[in-house]
């Protein structure tokens, strides 16, 4: 069984049409999004586009300064989500 490579904090973010708060990591090289404490390891789609299952989240600015996010859920596009 493998060692996990530690998470790098890279933000907690909220929206304004949305209750609770997301966080950002990076581990090893790949993305993580957090969301009631789950782990999503995010697929890079893009130079700024991730996807996830059922979403896609679109930064702005890199990975590691990124002070804010689009998350485009199949059922809610367009949430705009700002670093805490």
């Amino acid at each position: 069984m493998g060692v996990e490579s530690p998470h790098i904090e890279l933000g907690t973010y909220t929206c304004d049409q949305i209750p609770g708060s997301l966080r950002l990591t990076r581990s090893a090289g790949t993305l993580h999004l957090w969301r009631r404490g789950t782990r999503d390891q995010l697929t890079q789609a893009g130079p700024a586009t991730y996807t996830g299952n059922g979403y896609t989240l679109t930064l702005n600015g890199t990975a590691d300064r990124a002070d804010q996010f689009t998350l485009d859920l199949d059922r809610a596009p367009g949430l705009a989500y700002v670093r805490r």
